[in-house]
C-alpha cells in the first residue's frame, strides 16, 4: 500500500490490488474516525466492483458509529447536490474511478457543501489509515443502515437553474451518449423534461464499459458523432463515468473539447450579469484569456483537480468554473462538476442566441492541443520537472502546477506529474496543430530522456 492514498481526484486503484475489501473497510474506519458522530450519504457508480466496496466501506463506518444513509447507484453531483442540501447529512463518500479504465475504482470524499474533501482533511484521513488509530464503537453504537432516493431531487434542483418553458419552446433532437456510466439514469430523463428529443447510444449501465472507454475524448466518439449526422440531431453529448463531466458535438458532428464549451457558457453569463469572475485550470486554453478578458471578466488559473477550482471559486465569489476535460461549475446550482447543469446552459445559451453549436464555437479562437504521457516511476515525476523548469528558465515558466513553459500568447507545454498514476502528462498548444503535435511529441522524449538520466 502506498503511503498516500489520495491523488488529484480522489483516492483510486486496481480493484484487487491496491483496492480490495479489507482496504475499503479500513478506509471506512478511517473517514468515520475523522468524522465521528457525523452522518454520511454513500452512493456508487456503474463499475462492477462498486457496489461490493461500497458495502465493505459502509461496514467499516458503522463499525465506527455512523449513520449511513445507502444512496446507491447515482451519479456522483446528484450525491454532492444531497449532501448539500440535505439537513440529515453532513457529508458523503463515492464509489468512483470516473474515467480511468474499468479494472480501477476509489472513493471520493464530499464535503457539507457538496465539494471534494479538502487536502487537509484527506491528509488527516490517510494519517488515520496509515496509523490504525480508529475510534471503533461497541455493538450497542451500531446503527441501522437508512436507505435514500436522489436521483428526482437531483433532477428538479437541474430544471429550476433554467428557462424550461423557453426550452421546451425550442424542441431539439440530442443524442446522449452516457458510455454505459451512470448519466444513463438521469440525463435522458433530464432533456425529456425540457422538450428535448433525447436519442441514447450505450446508454445501459455497463462497468465493463464494452462499447467505449469511460473517458470522452474524440478518439473514443466515433460513434456518438456519425449517430449526430445519421439522426440530423441538434447536438450531441458525451459523459464520463459518473456524470460530472460532458463533452459536446456539433451537428456537424465535430467535437469541442471543454474548455470551449466554457468560455461560450462564460460569455453568456457574463452576457446575463452573473459572471464577472471564471476559475480554471492550468490545463485549460490560452483563449481562455484572448476571449474573456477582453470582455471584463477576470480569470484565475488552478491547479489540476475539479476540489481547486470549487474553493477558488468559493473564495472569490466565481459563479463558474470549468475544465478542458469537460469539467463545468456552476456555483448557484453546485459548487462542483457537474455534467447535468452544464448540458442545460448550453442549451438555454443556444435556445437564447438562436444559434447552432457550430456557430458558437466557431466564433472562438481556433488553438489546438495535443496530449501525450509518460510512464515513470513515482519518485522521479517531481524530478523531472523540476529538471525542465531549470533547462527552461530563460523562458517564462508557470509552476501552479508542474512546468509550464510558454513560447509566445498562444504557443506552451504543460509537464505536470498525474495525481492518480505514475505517470508524467504533456500537453501542448499552438494556433498550429502540427507545431503542438511537435511540441508534444518533443516533450515526451525529453521526459523519457531525463528519467533515464536522472535514474
Amino acid at each position: 500500500m502506498s503511503e498516500r492514498l489520495f491523488g488529484t481526484n480522489g483516492f483510486r486503484g486496481v480493484v484487487g490490488k491496491e483496492l480490495t475489501p479489507e482496504i475499503a473497510v479500513k478506509f471506512g474506519y478511517a473517514v468515520g474516525t475523522h468524522y465521528l458522530g457525523k452522518s454520511v450519504a454513500v452512493g456508487w457508480d456503474g463499475r462492477l466492483s462498486s457496489e461490493m466496496l461500497s458495502k465493505a466501506l459502509i461496514a467499516g463506518l458503522l463499525s465506527v458509529a455512523s449513520q449511513v444513509y445507502e444512496v446507491g447507484l447515482t451519479p456522483i453531483p446528484a450525491l454532492q447536490k444531497y449532501v448539500m442540501e440535505n439537513s440529515e447529512v453532513e457529508y458523503g463518500v463515492m464509489a468512483t474511478a470516473s474515467h480511468n479504465p474499468p479494472e480501477y475504482n476509489g472513493f471520493k470524499v464530499i464535503g457539507p457543501e457538496g465539494i471534494e474533501a479538502h487536502d487537509s482533511v484527506e491528509k488527516r484521513i490517510e494519517e488515520i489509515f496509515l496509523s490504525g488509530r480508529y475510534v471503533l464503537s461497541t455493538w450497542r453504537e451500531v446503527k441501522e443502515v437508512r436507505h435514500s432516493e436522489v436521483l428526482q431531487h437531483y433532477l428538479d434542483s437541474l430544471l429550476r437553474q433554467v428557462d424550461v418553458d423557453l426550452l421546451r419552446r425550442r424542441e431539439k433532437k440530442v443524442v446522449v451518449d452516457p458510455g454505459h456510466g451512470v448519466s444513463a439514469l438521469t440525463i435522458p430523463h433530464l432533456l425529456g423534461r425540457v422538450g428535448y428529443k433525447a436519442m441514447t447510444i450505450n446508454g445501459d449501465v455497463d462497468g465493463r464499459f464494452p462499447m467505449r472507454s469511460p473517458e470522452p475524448t474524440p478518439e473514443n466518439l466515433e460513434v456518438l458523432s456519425k449517430s449526430v449526422s445519421a439522426v440530423e440531431a441538434d447536438f450531441g453529448v458525451a459523459f464520463d463515468g459518473d456524470g460530472d463531466r460532458v463533452i459536446f458535438c456539433d451537428e456537424e458532428g465535430k467535437f469541442w473539447w471543454g474548455d470551449a464549451s466554457g468560455i461560450a457558457i462564460s460569455k453568456y453569463l457574463s452576457q446575463r450579469g452573473i459572471c464577472q469572475a471564471v476559475v480554471t485550470p492550468v490545463t485549460s486554453s490560452a483563449a481562455v484569456e484572448m476571449v474573456l478578458r477582453p470582455l471584463g471578466i477576470k480569470v484565475m488559473r488552478t491547479q489540476v483537480g475539479s476540489r481547486h477550482v470549487s474553493y477558488l471559486m468559493r473564495e472569490i465569489g466565481s459563479t463558474w468554473g470549468f475544465e478542458e476535460n469537460g469539467g463545468g461549475i456552476y456555483a448557484p446550482h453546485l459548487l462542483a462538476r457537474d455534467g447535468g447543469i452544464t448540458t442545460l446552459l448550453m442549451a438555454q445559451l443556444l435556445a437564447e442566441e438562436k444559434k447552432e453549436l457550430s456557430e458558437v464555437f466557431g466564433e472562438l479562437p481556433r488553438l489546438w492541443q495535443a496530449k501525450t504521457k509518460v510512464k515513470t516511476r513515482l519518485e522521479m515525476r517531481d524530478k523531472v520537472v523540476e529538471a525542465l523548469i531549470e533547462e527552461h528558465s530563460d523562458k517564462r515558466v508557470e509552476t501552479i502546477d508542474g512546468a509550464k513553459i510558454w513560447f509566445s500568447d498562444n504557443e506552451w507545454v504543460l509537464v505536470r506529474p498525474s495525481g492518480t498514476e505514475p505517470l508524467v502528462r504533456v500537453f501542448a498548444e499552438s494556433g498550429n496543430r502540427d507545431q503542438a503535435t511537435r511540441l508534444a511529441r518533443e516533450f515526451k522524449r525529453r521526459v523519457v530522456a531525463l528519467t533515464e538520466d536522472l535514474a
